[in-house]
């Protein structure tokens, strides 16, 4: 038998070389995977030490590049098997073949050996190249440099490649023996191939980690990739189908077989039976654990006892890396005056509980569902200590089960992947306790916002050529045990423990460590001769903070590394950051670790830095995965030592982060998973440029990477929620209006009240309420108390969603005499007047002269229904001016029209720099005017549907898609009608089918003008990018060649009362601006004009339509 297969095997390796469909395909796979794996090699080499969110390395990608690879030689797979029930009849060998004795099992069962054979040859060519061309890299220091984790590499090869390739080449073979016809089965296996990508793309992940031939796995350096059972169990379970389908195939094939049919049938029964029942069992125990999370949550928030506060903790700690963890643990605990027997206790379900005592005498104990439930030895206790012992496995299932989005229910593309998949490690290489998996007990509350603030004295067991990083520093005790005794309260505890290699220096008596894998420290000899610049600037960010008056709470600071599947985002429905712990700042495998840095000259004025300290800042600067070190300092200084409840509490901790991070580093410092998950790719930014480009902008596309998006649609639910209501909206709706509106307080109040008044604000509370919570109430009176108006400043910020609205004078220029030193003088002034109650905050934004550059004002608060004259001196005309309001109605900075200035004419007067109140207002418009965007207005809108945003009810216009083009859509439009805002609604050529009208009410019947209003199509905003803080749009103007006939004729009529006038108007010979369309008498009441797509131009605009009386012209 062992023969007859072999011999088999080599004649089917024998003729799949001799095809050239064989050739084509391998060659086709090879270059395309390999042209794949230099892209992403050069990019990471190029990149990594800029981008660090963006690129991750290749050596971590086997997964990516092999599935790709995989589909492909699936494909190729087809073609070399549809014709195996025909190929010796074709070949006028089957009678020669029929005389050896080889049964059909036997003859299958070779042919698919070769196949399999013959398709592996292409995957171990690429991995050569690869590996070799990365190695190659090392030696010689090239961009490409990267090899594959080898756990990885394997883990590929034998356990996805083959069952993978051995399944789906049984089924063409079955396919083959069926319908015996190459077209036919070419369709039929194409048909299944197709079926199965969109069925994948599909699937939640946690079916597809089950099902797919090749999931993409986090693979680490630190942790090896290795399946579990259930893996193991599904993988066996497709060889067995792969064998029950070729024992078919073999029943089916064409041929004469000698052995019994029965036991055949019985067999391919039996063995597709077990690999159906496998994959349906890993996949039962995939949805019970899904299952398991949700029993856990309903019991967790059915806990309404007040929960006792944790004062201290203290105990041993003993990790035996992969086998055990052992705790001895004692909490203080202060008992709430309601309390009663008996206790609840929020402990991870992978413990078991031993024993509990409290105040060192035993009592029952229940330990179920992560609920650790004890009695009371008596009713009058107001402190105890409650001392538990168990020992087992943290389950990293128990952790974050309130999350807005579990990442195992998402279907199709997974960025929450990316981010980390477990809330807890306990591997032999590696150990992360994280406080999210519950470890040690803790207190059990549905009450939002609670965090206890606990004294730690833990001692901790480790191997004892691990090192162990905790809050606090590190006192050796011998043979692997380590204390950590923090001085200040902290409100988590975490353990992370490896053989990490150690890098460390102490300045100003505070320990500063970095906690890297032996295989990752090339980035610290990159950085080796800038050790002391680097330390030197910690240092004086830590000493600046002392300054301010938020010293470092710790004796050490420390930076580890930790795996990539190491889950970096927490709970609740803001899924922030969990990488800046007490005393630690977590550093993700993908990022600092592994990205690769190298010295390059720069001209002055690139967007990188070309010293090395300078490098290393704005890396981390461009981290957005939430672990910028910057920002995880600044929430140690603050949210780790103090934090709000109650009524706005999320925007007031937002707000205080921000703050926070703005005194260390300038940077708003927040981090959501919601950002994360929708944050534009390097690919969509590429597309956004050529969409520029296509519709006749600039081809730039300004905004940051992973900057959170403000569409239309954000802007209305902010209008209408306040901050304090944030939790009644879906999440990630509520986490935009949280980083869009808080954003501008924060930044409104670093820039109205300074550096130092914040910080004052800020040290202020951290003083008064260290180790406690404080509530929205506190927070405005120690800012009252610091000499700062919140009200006045903000209004009522946290309960009202009202915002300001700013219009503008005309702006007033003139040539003042030269200064003193002979310097020219240009004088410009403008009114911004506040039409709304609400006080806002708005800066000038300006180009002078031949300087590129943006500058801008200072900011210049203008109080509610209040205008302002802001003055600017410059030394060379401007030309270009924008009033940039925080956060207003007008949602984005607005341009204003700058006259000439005479420089011939110089001007006897004092300069004004700066703002004073004004008496300006707006004058009031002649007759009743109705624009695109108020109630008056409606327009055809197309069916709802996914793949656009809406404004105002109406699609947010789209150049480049005809179909919505079709349909009225909505359209910023710096020339056209507004208040606040400057929008038109247009729509492309149609048959009348598709109508906008504006209605109003007239007051009384007689002569009415009716005027329609035309922008200027050849002016119009070349990009937008998503920074309200920015000059974030460019005028432009179309170039003469592209001035074509825009506007035709338009279909318009008139209705009042039952009568309708028909409108004859041709908007090709009108001008921009107010143009009268005729005389009518028209009934009091109701009016309307309406406008359809009929039109002979290319476009309809509708942007506002005014009546006047006749007799008041």
């Amino acid at each position: 038998m062992t023969k007859a297969f072999a011999a088999v095997f080599l004649a089917e390796v024998r003729t799949a070389r001799r095809l050239a469909r064989t050739w084509v395909f391998g060659i086709l796979a090879v270059v395309t995977t390999c042209v794949g794996y230099l892209y992403f090699a050069v990019l990471h080499g190029d990149m990594s030490g800029f981008l660090p969110s963006a690129v991750t390395s290749p050596r971590f990608l086997v997964d990516a590049f092999g599935g790709y690879l995989l589909w492909f030689l699936m494909a190729a797979a087809v073609f070399l098997g549809f014709d195996i029930a025909s190929r010796e009849r074709r070949e006028r060998i089957a009678d020669a073949l029929d005389t050896r004795p080889v049964s059909n099992v036997q003859l299958l069962a070779g042919r698919l050996a070769g196949v399999v054979a013959t398709l592996a040859v292409p995957v171990v060519a690429f991995l050569v190249i690869s590996q070799g061309v990365g190695a190659l890299g090392q030696a010689f220091d090239w961009p490409v440099r990267a090899t594959f984790e080898p756990v990885s590499l394997g883990v590929f090869l034998a356990f996805d490649a083959l069952p993978a390739l051995a399944l789906w080449v049984a089924i063409v073979f079955l396919l083959a023996a069926v319908l015996r016809n190459r077209l036919a089965v070419a369709g039929a296996a194409f048909s299944l191939f197709v079926l199965a990508l969109w069925s994948l793309s599909r699937a939640p992940h946690w079916l597809v980690e089950y099902v797919a031939f090749a999931p993409d796995r986090l693979v680490s350096d630190l942790v090896a990739a290795v399946p579990d059972i259930a893996a193991f169990v599904q993988r066996l379970a497709v060889v067995a189908l792969a064998a029950g389908v070729l024992v078919v195939a073999a029943l089916c094939l064409p041929r004469p077989d000698a052995g019994s049919r029965v036991r055949h049938l019985v067999s391919a029964a039996a063995l597709l039976a077990c690999g159906a029942g496998g994959i349906a069992a890993v996949v039962v125990r995939a949805h019970a654990e899904l299952g398991a999370r949700a029993l856990w949550r309903t019991m967790h928030e059915s806990v309404h006892r007040a929960a006792p506060e944790i004062i201290s903790v203290a105990g041993q700690i003993q990790i035996d890396p992969g086998r055990a963890l052992n705790i001895d643990v004692s909490l203080t605990i202060a008992m709430p005056g309601e309390a009663a027997p008996p206790l609840w206790f929020r402990f991870n379900p992978g413990m078991a509980t031993r024993e509990v005592l409290i105040d060192g005498m035993p009592v029952a104990f229940e330990h179920r569902d992560g609920l650790l439930r004890t009695g009371l030895p008596t009713d009058s206790l107001d402190e105890a200590t409650v001392t538990v012992r168990a020992d087992g496995i943290p389950d990293p299932e128990f952790a974050y089960l309130d999350s807005a989005i579990d990442y195992r229910t998402i279907a199709g593309a997974n960025p929450l992947k990316n981010l980390g998949t477990e809330a807890s490690l306990f591997e032999r290489g590696y150990v992360a306790l994280m406080p999210g998996v519950h470890w040690l007990p803790g207190t059990a509350t549905n009450v939002p916002s609670t965090r206890d603030f606990a004294n730690v004295d833990l001692v901790v067991q480790v191997p004892e050529d691990w090192l162990v990083a905790g809050t606090g520093r590190r006192e050796s005790l011998g043979g692997g045990r380590y204390r950590f005794a923090p001085e200040a309260p902290v409100t988590q505890i975490a353990l992370l423990a490896a053989n990490f290699e150690r890098f460390a220096m102490t300045i100003d008596g505070i320990e500063l460590e970095l906690l890297l894998s032996p295989r990752h420290t090339g980035p610290v000899g990159y950085f080796e001769d800038s050790t002391d610049g680097i330390g030197e600037t910690l240092a004086g960010v830590l000493r600046e903070a002392d300054a301010l008056g938020l010293p470092y709470p710790y004796t050490a600071l420390r930076m580890v590394e930790v795996p990539a599947r190491l889950r970096g985002y927490g709970g609740g429905w803001q899924m922030e950051t969990n990488l800046a712990l007490p005393g630690m700042l977590l550093l993700r495998e993908r990022g600092f670790p592994t990205a690769h840095f190298y010295e390059t000259t720069v001209p002055v004025g690139a967007p990188f830095a070309t010293e090395k300290l300078d490098q290393l800042r704005m890396f981390f600067r461009e981290d957005r995965s939430g672990s910028d070190p910057f920002a995880g300092l600044a929430r140690i200084l603050f949210l780790h030592q103090t934090g709000p409840r109650g009524s706005g509490a999320v925007a007031i901790e937002y707000l205080c982060q921000a703050l926070a991070s703005r005194l260390l580093d300038d940077t708003d410092g927040y981090f959501s998973a919601h950002i994360y998950a929708v944050s534009p790719s390097v690919r969509s930014l590429l597309t956004g440029s050529v969409v520029s480009f296509v519709t006749g902008g600039s081809g730039s596309v300004s905004g940051d990477l992973f900057a959170p998006v403000q569409p239309p649609t954000v802007w209305e639910r902010a209008l209408g929620t306040p901050l304090n209501d944030l939790d009644a909206l879906e999440p990630s709706q509520a986490i935009n209006i949280l980083t869009m509106k808080v954003d501008a307080v924060a930044r409104t109040l670093f820039d109205s009240l300074g550096r130092e008044t914040v910080a004052r604000v800020l040290a202020a509370l951290r003083k008064r309420y260290r180790g406690a919570t404080f509530t929205a109430r506190d927070f405005h009176r120690v800012a009252e108390e610091a000499g700062v108006d919140l009200s006045g400043l903000l209004g009522d910020w946290l309960h009202d969603a009202s915002l300001p609205g700013f219009m503008a004078s005309a702006v007033r220029t003139e040539r003042l005499e030269d200064d003193d030193e002979g310097k020219p003088r240009y004088q410009l002034r403008v009114d911004v007047f506040n039409g709304e109650e609400v006080p806002g905050l708005f800066r000038l934004q300006y180009r002078s002269g031949d300087d590129p550059t943006v500058h801008e004002s200072g900011p210049i608060r203008v109080p509610g229904y209040a205008a302002v004259e802001a003055g600017l001196v410059t030394q060379a005309p401007i030309h270009e001016l924008w009033v940039a309001p925080y956060l207003s109605l007008n949602r984005h900075e607005f341009p204003l029209r700058v006259p000439e200035t005479d420089a011939n004419t110089a001007m006897d007067a004092a300069p004004f720099a700066g703002a004073r109140p004004s008496e300006w207002r707006p004058v009031p418009g002649r007759g009743i005017v109705v624009d695109d965007l108020d109630p008056g207005f409606a327009a055809t809108a197309p069916p709802a549907g996914p793949g656009y945003d809406t404004d105002e009810g109406l699609p947010v216009y789209q150049h480049v898609d005809p179909v919505l083009e079709a349909h009225w859509s909505r359209q910023e439009q710096p020339t056209s009608w507004g208040r606040y805002r400057h929008t038109i609604a247009r729509v492309t050529p149609g048959d009348g089918d598709r109508e906008a009208t504006f209605s109003t009410v007239l007051p009384e019947a007689g002569r009415w003008r009716v005027d329609y209003f035309l922008p200027d199509l050849d002016v119009g905003y070349s990009t937008r990018s998503r920074s309200p803080f920015q000059l974030t749009a460019n005028l432009e103007f179309a170039p003469p060649g592209n001035r074509g006939p825009l506007l035709g004729s338009y279909d318009m009529r008139i209705s009042s009362t039952g009568s309708v006038h028909p409108v004859e108007f041709d908007a090709s010979a009108a001008e921009p601006g107010w143009t009268t369309l005729g005389r009518f008498d028209l009934d009091a009441g109701e009016v309307s004009l309406a406008v359809t797509n009929r039109t002979d131009g290319r476009t309809v605009v509708a942007d506002a339509v005014r009546w006047i009386r006749d007799d008041d012209d």
